[in-house]
This record gives structure tokens, C-alpha cells and sequence, in this order.
């Protein structure tokens, strides 16, 4: 059965992502999900949607279906700065490895102003981060319980 989807004119589209981000915020994930992809399949061209849908599954503890929507809309959108900065944040919020690259791209490239101040928001604590993971050392996990077996 084929739908016919009548296009929404950009205002339109407009104000159904604000219903999406005030269902969100008021812990209607499910209508906010609803919303957000029910707007990607109207403009599959566009991936603003999209990126709004992961950030309704990172809000709601499913960062990991954010990273791989973010992961996925980054191959069809190669060049999407926005993408980046997003996917950026997620990786920084699980503390996964990848995010200062991305970060440090978006902000290097100088293009788009929203997604550098999306990258700008967290670029502190990706490079912390990063920092640490350069300087763990395999047994840095044993040091502490060392020092609770001397203390027994």
C-alpha cells in the first residue's frame, strides 16, 4: 500500500520539531520519536530529523542508538558539520573514544556557526578525556585495591 505524503511547508515542519522538542522535554519520548521520524521520512534529503531523533535517544538513555543513527546519517551526510558536532557530544557523554577528532574537524573547518558552538560546548572535556585515556596504564586499576589490602 502505497501513502501519499503531502509536503509540509517548511514552517509547518518547523512547528511540528518544536511539538517534538516540547514532547521531549516533557518526557514524551515516544511522541517526540514519533514526531522526529515521521519528519525524517517526509524530507529523507534532509538529516535535521534525524539528528533531532538521536538527540531524543540520548535524553532517554539510548545513547547508543544515538551513536549509531549519528554514525549512519555521518556516511549519507558526509559533509554535515552539525552531525559531527552531535555525534561529537554523544561520544564525549559515553566517554567513547573518537569525539575530540570529530570536534576538533568541525571547529578546524570554520563553516558552519551552530555546530561549531555545538562542538565548542564539550571540546574541553573530549581533550581531558583523550588525555586520559593516553595515560592509563594497564594496572592503574590494581593501585587502589594495593592500597585497600594494606590497609586490612
Amino acid at each position: 500500500m502505497t501513502q501519499n505524503i503531502e509536503v509540509l511547508t517548511l514552517s509547518a515542519m518547523q512547528h511540528l520539531a518544536e511539538v517534538g522538542f516540547l514532547a521531549s522535554e516533557m518526557g514524551l519520548s515516544d511522541q517526540a520519536v514519533t514526531i522526529f521520524s515521521g519528519l525524517a521520512k517526509i524530507r529523507p534529503d534532509q538529516p535535521h530529523s534525524e539528528i533531532n531523533l538521536a538527540l531524543v535517544y540520548a535524553r532517554y538513555d539510548k545513547a547508543d542508538e544515538a551513536i549509531e543513527l549519528l554514525q549512519f546519517l555521518q556516511k549519507k551526510f558526509p559533509d554535515n558539520q552539525m552531525i559531527m558536532s552531535v555525534l561529537g557530544v554523544c561520544l564525549v557523554q559515553q566517554e567513547k573514544p573518537g569525539a575530540l577528532a570529530l570536534l576538533d574537524h568541525v571547529l578546524s573547518r570554520q563553516t558552519d556557526t551552530d555546530a561549531m558552538n555545538v562542538a565548542r560546548s564539550c571540546y574541553d572535556l573530549a581533550k581531558q578525556q583523550q588525555a586520559s585515556r593516553e595515560h592509563k596504564t594497564p594496572t592503574e586499576g590494581l593501585q587502589f585495591f594495593r592500597h585497600y589490602n594494606h590497609q586490612v
